[in-house]
């Protein structure tokens, strides 16, 4: 299972739905807050093709919640969808950020591709690469081209399986 949080990201939200059902995710989970665009319609629109793989709900509650209580929005809602996801039948759960995609090195292995090579573990973490900035690419360019340049970053997003005792969930990580 992919869960994200989602903020004015209609413009971003077809080609991330997409993307992460084409690499094998089973559902993708989206917590929609705060949105000013048309993040909703485009979601129901992507749910009647996708179904069952994709979960939406609005998170405008939730997010009253941790500024009433000072807390960190996203560590809230993660921590939330930890704690469902731990009750359905997944065996792993990953957050990423709406701009953000999961991508195996080779562009063609699905994340059950990479699952069933890896040694059995807690947590994976995957590094950032992130795309040098372009000033003549236009708005509906999409990233993924045959050559793409940047450079690895020190942050990570984490994999979690579900098997293992979770402490906490963090925004890149897992105790």
């Amino acid at each position: 299972k992919l869960a994200a949080i989602a903020k004015d990201d209609g413009f971003y939200l077809p080609w991330w739905v997409y993307h992460h059902l084409r690499f094998g995710f089973d559902v993708l989970d989206i917590r929609v807050n705060d949105t000013t665009d048309n993040s909703l319609q485009i979601l129901k629109k992507l749910k009647a093709i996708y179904s069952e793989r994709l979960r939406f709900s609005l998170a405008d509650r939730e997010m009253e919640i941790c500024r009433a209580q000072d807390l960190n929005f996203q560590v809230y809602i993660y921590t939330q969808i930890h704690q469902e996801t731990l009750k359905e039948d997944f065996t792993h759960l990953m957050f990423l950020d709406i701009d953000e995609y999961w991508c195996a090195a080779d562009f063609t292995e699905t994340i059950k591709n990479f699952l069933g090579k890896v040694a059995d573990f807690d947590v994976c973490m995957f590094q950032w690469f992130m795309e040098k900035p372009d000033s003549q690419r236009q708005i509906n360019d999409f990233s993924f081209t045959p050559i793409v340049i940047g450079h690895k970053n020190s942050h990570v997003k984490s994999l979690v399986n579900l098997k293992a005792t979770t402490a906490s969930v963090r925004a890149h990580n897992y105790i």
